[in-house]
């Protein structure tokens, strides 16, 4: 599918300008990577990227016309858009001389901020002061997000200012919340324009924590020395979804100055994959997050199957650093992130990993506090290890509380390991007595096909009030974790059960019942589940219904009023009583024929169906059948969509030759309320024959309706972008 241009615009409502900074948005379903080119007064090009968005910073006037690629595995597809940017100027114009600060409390201080940046004295966090601010309130709504139906990005920008000399740095405070802190949606840029000329990009904030005030990395500025800028925050949405219930983005006391940032020893650069440092599995690197706004990456190869580690450690060492730590396969994908193995108590990062295919991954380490974060102190060391070094988790299943049966019942563990795979789980006894009594190991179960689970027979190990149940699992390198449960007693508590209610009228024979249960003590064994027929006896539907099971059908007649009841057991044969009268009723009315019954029951009285055109029909009565007659040319394919139109319809769908015996194609739904879709190519022209019946030969209603389609067949290929 081509590449979707969307309307290029800052404000809908105001015509495109060469005073404003603009980003061209796209989507292509399927599309994994994208090019773009821009011609008019200036040509720029986008190299193939994963973006979606391209920031093009602000445009002389003029015509432009921008052409987007979209690209997968088929190939590349191509669409063009053009527009016009009109003559804009900027109103604060006096150049001020570096080193210069704005902290904004005095006012605007010659800054020019178009909607949605407006100034304003805010508490974020735990600091109030005047700030620059994007986002809806700029019309003093109060509504605090950037969910404005209008506009879609705006710019702040400084007066001119002169750069003397090199060894000028930017610096500014920022605070934000967003839709994520990744480069895709919502972008926040820092531009910059020299001597007037159009804007560009500079910096790209992404990769940092929302929700609390930040410093920017030191921005160097030497490349202008000599000449006049201007500094530009643009912040742009790019899409038009999830901008409710995020703040925007607030900038303040920005300076600049020649306080040039810490001297850092880090052996540099490796700020991105393609200048990424290698790393052996089974060895380290040792290295700083220096200076603010550093990003480390390394490159690792490795083989499919091969279970790795990787470990920072820096809080454990004494360092600064809080790291975070992320892992891309070789597309530059992310495949697995972490900032703290325990959240906010073990502040270090791992990440534990298995690739499915031979290749290059790498792995990048930040500050959690990017960009503000970087210096000496901020020092790590990265370890890859081959082995694993996970911890198997472990829990009960059965019992789930302190109370267990009084009769022999199997205790269940839920085993799971990360790394190598559970090998066994032990079960363990311990009586009341803490310091004479010992462990009995109750059994080792080493297949986890049928669960992880030893019987215990509370009457061999008498008392068992304030005793202990004790499982262990082990993974295949033999780490371990375990969990224990204090026994005070015998569950003697019923379960309880509910239906859930159902439509009081029912238009199909098939009735979908579901209910819930629990048991306050114990654990669920099963349900057995009563029915009654206008009114009368009880009778027997299911019996055993496992707990695990909370949802059957129902199949009843029209005509009639059914009711249900249902009860629940639990492991230790506690009984619920059956309620007195039916939990839930539903009658079951009487069906209308579709129009072409009874005639299509039989071949001979099939309708025929033209190419391209709907016919509509249902399951009425019970065990009813349609033919559907169609004609067939020979090497076309065709396309056959038997489609459940909202209800309870599920067929099968039988193809059969012009003799009507060869059955040439058989499809079944998967479900009630399900369809059918499948292509046949004919080797022949002839006339065929669709055999619909339902799945079930007792469904039946008004409520099974479903259409007949067929059409010539066709592919096409759907890209699809992932955000």
């Amino acid at each position: 599918m081509s590449p979707l241009i969307s309307t290029i615009f800052n404000d809908i409502r105001k015509p495109l300008s060469s005073s404003e900074s603009y980003v061209i948005d796209f989507v292509s379903l399927g599309a994994v990577s994208f090019r773009a080119e821009l011609s008019g007064p200036v040509n720029k090009t986008l190299s193939e990227t994963k973006q979606n968005g391209w920031s093009v910073g602000s445009l002389p006037a003029g015509n432009y016309t921008v052409r987007v690629w979209g690209k997968n595995s088929a190939g590349e597809r191509d669409s063009s858009m053009s527009f016009t940017i009109n003559t804009g100027s900027l109103s604060n114009n006096t150049t001020v001389n570096a080193p210069v600060s704005f902290d904004f409390e005095s006012g605007t201080q010659n800054w020019e901020g178009i909607p949605m940046w407006y100034r304003s004295s805010m508490t974020l966090g735990t600091r109030t002061s005047n700030v620059w601010m994007f986002n809806d309130n700029y019309a003093g709504t109060g509504a605090n997000d950037l969910g404005d139906g209008n506009i879609g990005a705006g710019d702040l920008t400084s007066q001119p200012i002169l750069i003397p000399s090199s060894g000028y740095y930017l610096r500014f405070d920022f605070y934000y919340q967003t839709e994520s802190f990744y480069t895709f949606w919502d972008q926040r840029w820092v531009q910059i324009s020299v001597d007037g000329a159009p804007f560009e990009n500079l910096v790209q904030l992404s990769m940092d924590p929302e929700k609390t005030w930040l410093t920017s990395q030191a921005i160097n500025l030497s490349a202008y020395a000599g000449k006049t800028i201007r500094i530009r925050f643009h912040m742009d949405i790019v899409d038009r979804y999830y901008n409710g219930g995020y703040l925007g983005w607030a900038v303040d006391n920005v300076v600049i100055n020649n306080t040039a940032p810490v001297n850092c020893s880090d052996p540099e650069p490796n700020n991105s994959i393609a200048q990424a440092g290698t790393l052996v599995v089974n060895n380290q690197v040792s290295a700083f997050i220096c200076p603010g706004g550093d990003l480390d990456f390394y490159k690792i190869n490795l083989s499919a199957g091969q279970q790795i580690t990787l470990d920072v450690d820096a809080k454990v060492i004494g360092s600064s650093l809080d790291s975070y730590l992320f892992l891309y396969d070789s597309l530059g994908n992310l495949i697995l992130e972490n900032d703290d193995v325990i959240y906010s108590v073990e502040r270090d990062s791992k990440i534990y990993f298995s690739p499915n295919q031979n290749g290059t991954y790498y792995a990048m380490i930040k500050a959690w506090d990017h960009p503000r974060a970087g210096s000496s102190s901020y020092f790590y060391t990265l370890k890859v290890s081959a082995e694993d070094l996970s911890s198997p988790t472990v829990d009960f299943i059965v019992p789930n509380s302190s109370y267990i049966p009084s009769s022999t019942f199997p205790v269940q563990a839920a085993a799971s390991d990360t790394g190598s795979g559970v090998q066994r789980v032990d079960f363990y006894w311990r009586n009341s007595d803490i310091l004479n009594g010992l462990w009995v190991l109750l059994g080792s179960d080493t297949n986890s096909l049928d669960g992880w689970a030893a019987n215990f027979n509370p009457a061999s190990y008498s008392p068992v009030t304030n005793g202990f149940l004790f499982i262990q699992a082990f993974d295949h390198n033999s780490n371990q974790d375990g969990s224990w449960r204090m026994i005070t007693g015998y569950d003697t508590g019923k379960p309880v059960s509910q239906l859930n209610p159902i439509p009081g009228t029912s238009y199909s024979t098939l009735v979908r019942l579901s209910w819930t249960g629990s048991d306050p003590d114990g654990v669920l064994g099963s349900y057995d589940l009563q029915f009654q027929v206008n009114g009368g006896t009880w009778t027997d539907y299911l019996t055993g219904i496992p707990a695990s099971q909370t949802t059957t059908n129902f199949f009843g007649e029209t005509g009639k009023n059914y009711g249900f009841r249902l009860r629940a057991r639990d492991l230790s044969n506690n009984l619920e009583s059956y309620p007195t009268s039916a939990e839930t009723t539903t009658s079951i009315v009487a069906c209308s024929g579709d129009g072409l019954e009874t005639s299509d029951n039989t071949t001979s009285g099939a309708g025929t169906l033209a190419v391209n055109v709907l016919q509509n029909h249902n399951f009425c009565p019970v065990n009813d059948v349609d033919w559907v007659k169609i004609n067939l040319l020979s090497g076309k394919e065709y396309l056959y969509m038997v489609s459940s139109k909202g209800g309870e319809a599920g067929m099968k769908v039988q193809l059969y030759a012009s003799n009507q015996t060869t059955l040439l194609k058989e499809m079944i739904a998967p479900g009630f309320g399900q369809s059918v879709a499948f292509k046949y190519t004919p080797s022949q022209t002839q006339t065929g024959y669709l055999k619909i019946t339902p799945i079930d030969s007792r469904l039946a209603g008004n409520n099974t309706q479903y259409s007949v389609w067929y059409g010539e067949g066709f592919t096409s290929i759907l890209p699809l972008i992932f955000k």
